[in-house]
């Protein structure tokens, strides 16, 4: 797969998702990782299939609030706990994940895993990485797609 082709899929997905469900307009993307994130929040899941490999998520703690609150229909000046912020991150997770993987056409469906918060050396690099960062109007959300073809 040409990485422009699989980079074109993630910006796709994530302006899906997160347009009709967040309230969060893709307004830019690039290469990841967002510029001025020292430590995001990571949120990793495996998938199975035609071929296997791992969806991350980074965020930075004040947009993961942001993206949270707005998905819960919350006011913007509430405020939610971490785990609250980590699990609809996770559900973002999910809902990137799935929609990438179903603009790829392959023909088995794809077993997803439970999304978890993990620490940055717990990335492990298999053999395709692909990256991209999306700028929404109040921060940044990085994914990475690591495919064992």
């Amino acid at each position: 797969m040409i990485t422009e082709h699989i980079a074109e899929k993630l910006r796709h997905a994530a302006s899906s998702v997160l347009g009709m469900m967040f309230m969060a307009p893709v307004r830019s993307d690039e290469e990841f990782p967002p510029p001025g994130v020292a430590y995001p929040i990571l949120v990793l899941l495996d998938f199975n299939g035609e071929v296997k490999g791992t969806f991350v998520l980074a965020v930075a703690a004040a947009t993961a609030q942001k993206l949270a609150l707005s998905f819960m229909g919350m006011e913007p000046g509430e405020r939610l706990l971490r785990p609250a912020v980590v699990e609809v991150l996770g559900e973002l997770a999910n809902m990137l994940c799935g929609h990438f993987l179903g603009q790829l056409q392959y023909h088995e469906a794809f077993a997803l895993s439970s999304p978890r918060e993990i620490k940055l050396a717990e990335i492990r690099p298999i053999a395709c990485i692909y990256q991209r960062t999306v700028h929404l109007d109040h921060g940044a959300l990085s994914m990475q797609v690591a495919l064992e073809e």
